[in-house]
């Protein structure tokens, strides 16, 4: 798997992520799903390789998090404040559910996109409030150990 770093700002980062994003309907609920990203799984970025520390999303998961298309503030696919979208870390990592809604062309073209198999991942922003490096079979490693707000 390889990811890629993009910087948005001094402190936010951004990485690809191999995770599948799926569109599922379970009866009368249909929502994207997918996981941000995996716990303890190392990724090389290139100069480095990298990984997200179990629990390193624990201090910021009552932040009001957005779910943007391609990290396009402009499209908001959901929102935790407004209950659209729900965010959990479980034993694997952190998970995402963002609820269809049929009445947003955002998410008809997503949804379709998807099941045409156009995207088919996702990524995610963070920030780092705590990282931890050493050297690894050779390489400088990082395991981002806690994340800073959203």
């Amino acid at each position: 798997m390889k990811d890629y770093i993009y910087k948005i700002d001094p402190e936010a980062e951004r990485r690809m992520v191999s995770e599948p994003m799926e569109y599922r309907e379970d009866g009368e609920e249909k929502f994207f799903h997918g996981y941000a990203f995996v716990y303890e799984t190392r990724t090389d970025i290139g100069e480095f390789t990298e990984e997200i520390a179990r629990g390193a999303a624990d201090e910021v998961m009552g932040d009001d998090v957005r779910a943007l298309f391609n990290h396009d503030p402009n499209i908001v696919l959901g929102r935790t404040k407004s209950g659209t979208l729900k965010i959990a870390s479980d034993e694997r990592g952190l998970r995402y559910q963002i609820k269809f809604n049929p009445n947003d062309s955002d998410h008809v073209n997503l949804r379709e996109r998807i099941q045409r198999g156009d995207v088919s991942e996702s990524s995610f922003a963070f920030r780092k409030k705590t990282d931890k490096w050493e050297m690894r079979d050779g390489k400088k490693h990082r395991t981002v150990t806690k994340l800073r707000d959203w």
